[in-house]
């Protein structure tokens, strides 16, 4: 059984956290994932290694 229809609309998101209980059920919470190319090169050289 489908969750979400086949042509729903793609939400990117990021696991935040993830805990297992004894009995197997899984707990996941999930947060918005930053859209793809919303950040500039200015952003991303900060994480850059310097030199």
């Amino acid at each position: 059984m489908r969750l979400f229809e086949q042509d729903a609309t793609l939400i990117l998101l990021d696991l935040v956290s993830a805990e297992i209980f004894r009995t197997g059920v899984l707990n996941l919470f999930y947060a918005l994932a930053a859209a793809p190319g919303e950040a500039t090169y200015e952003d991303a050289k900060t994480h850059l290694p310097q030199n």
